[in-house]
């Protein structure tokens, strides 16, 4: 009998303890939902590529783009790198129905940002150069022409075709002046031209390739703007563009 009040007296202990125990975490954990709530933590859903929001930037310097500024709503800019496989991906894809559903249409602009990666260099730096050279001569038909040339001959990765094809390429643009290219093409006469996309990119937020700011377009500036990354397919370019449009 002794043995066994012994027992009951011990258990009576032990429950007792882990009651106590239990309303001391319950009560923590209360504690901490309480602190929680005065600082939300908004839930990011991992599908979602925007990566930033209400954006501004200034669009009136002299950029390639397709399409009419004075008519378009809205303004998608490409940041990329002529040998990022995923920017050609970008390229070959999403960017054509881009074209024929917004450019085209006049609801927006296609405009174009140089940000040739280190790791593709210094042959993705040379490119750009390249059709910034084309650009200064035919404006942005010649230089969208050529871009699509590179694209259309590179296998990418940084050493996805040799530096000479790029004065072969230019054979092919209409009109141009293949000596004068040549030689800016030699002399790297639009290297600050390159640099200076890469700069806008890195203002912006942008880390790599292809990256987007897409937004209200009014007089050369660009606002609302959403920042997203990546060769993304067109039904998610729609889903944003077409909520700026509204």
């Amino acid at each position: 009998m002794e043995n066994k009040s012994i027992l009951l007296v011990v258990a009576s202990i032990l429950l007792s303890g882990m009651m106590i125990a239990s309303a001391i975490v319950y009560n923590g954990s209360q504690a901490n939902q309480s602190n929680n709530s005065q600082q939300p933590v908004v839930a990011q859903d991992p599908n979602d590529p925007v990566e930033a929001r209400d954006i501004s930037v200034d669009l009136s310097e002299d950029t390639p783009y397709l399409g009419d500024k004075d008519k378009a709503q809205i303004a998608i800019i490409e940041f990329s790198d002529y040998e990022c496989p995923f920017c050609k991906r970008f390229h070959d894809g999403a960017r054509l129905d881009i074209i024929s559903q917004y450019v085209e249409s006049g609801k927006a602009i296609l405009a174009w940002k140089d940000y040739p990666l280190d790791f593709h260099d210094p042959l993705a730096t040379k490119q750009a150069i390249a059709a910034q050279c084309v650009y200064e001569q035919k404006g942005n038909q010649g230089f969208f022409d050529y871009a699509d040339l590179i694209f259309k001959n590179t296998e990418s990765g940084g050493a996805g075709m040799e530096e000479s094809q790029l004065n072969e390429l230019a054979k092919d643009i209409k009109d141009l002046d293949t000596a004068e290219f040549d030689t800016c093409l030699k002399e790297e006469k639009t290297a600050d031209k390159v640099k200076a996309g890469i700069s806008f990119g890195n203002d912006n937020g942008i880390t790599g390739t292809p990256g987007f700011i897409i937004g209200k377009l009014e007089n050369g500036k660009v606002t609302q703007g959403l920042r997203i990354a990546g060769a993304l397919p067109i039904a998610t370019f729609e889903q944003y563009l077409d909520e700026l449009l509204k």
